[in-house]
């Protein structure tokens, strides 16, 4: 249910996009682009997290503006603040259900071929991981495969965290394509390079499809790997799988779908 306080800290993450912002020592009214993103950033995780996503999309749409000006974009200072945006805006309109594509993919897009032509590893994976994860989300299988397939990264350039993004996805369509064993493999490793604290749903969607991966190469998965309850729909499965019992197994199917 709403509260008053939400709706205080709704208006107050939007009034933020025309906020006053610190400027440059010996430049009065010019403010530095790095300070006006961090600071957008901060307000929109601010609404995130009270789940304000009218109100985090409005500043994060404001931020692109900045992030995207053509007058800026040749600060490499403002660089990994411009791709967290890019992140960020994407996770917005992701929960407010908007669409990936149109001109918000080709934003992103084309962020990501300058952070190729400038070498950027870290950056071009940030912005790979979103655009695949939004042909992911329009089930656009085919296009997330060959973006992934024709942008070439350094693995050793690249954080632990963003890898670890990218060969989930990958192992999601490998899935599709029927191709189990890497699928799993991918999946695996994804899992093995996932942060240890933290990150508790990234590894939970991970762990869920590397079961079902599992499942559909005619292996069981170990028992350990069902601890908690968010898995339980999974364990049911297993079981019937193990059994050969197939109304069991739509039962279980049934019972818990919308796991």
């Amino acid at each position: 249910m709403a509260t008053d306080n939400d709706d205080n800290d709704g208006a107050a993450a939007a009034a933020a996009v025309d906020m006053p912002m610190p400027v440059a020592s010996g430049q009065r009214g010019v403010l530095l682009p790095e300070v006006d993103l961090l600071w957008r950033v901060l307000v929109a995780l601010f609404a995130l997290d009270r789940r304000q996503v009218a109100a985090a999309s409005a500043v994060l749409e404001a931020a692109l503006e900045v992030a995207r000006d053509d007058e800026w974009r040749r600060r490499r200072s403002l660089e990994p603040l411009a791709w967290r945006v890019e992140r960020y805006a994407a996770l917005a309109a992701e929960r407010s259900g908007a669409a990936a594509g149109g001109e918000r993919r080709d934003g992103v897009l084309a962020a990501l071929r300058r952070a190729a032509l400038r070498r950027d590893d870290e950056g071009s994976a940030t912005l790979l991981a979103i655009a695949v994860r939004g042909y992911l989300a329009e089930r656009q299988v085919a296009a997330a495969y060959k973006l992934l397939a024709r942008t070439p990264l350094a693995a050793d350039r690249v954080s632990a965290a963003q890898l670890a993004r990218l060969l989930f996805y990958q192992g999601r369509i490998k899935a599709v394509q029927l191709d189990y064993s890497a699928a799993h493999s991918c999946l695996q490793q994804a899992l093995r390079k996932a942060p240890r604290r933290g990150a508790r749903g990234f590894r939970l969607a991970a762990q869920r499809a590397a079961i079902v991966v599992q499942l559909l190469m005619g292996e069981l998965p170990e028992r350990t790997l069902f601890a908690g309850a968010a898995l339980a729909p999974y364990l049911a499965l297993a079981r019937a799988v193990r059994v050969g019992d197939v109304r069991a197994f739509d039962d279980a199917l049934a019972a818990h779908r919308a796991a």
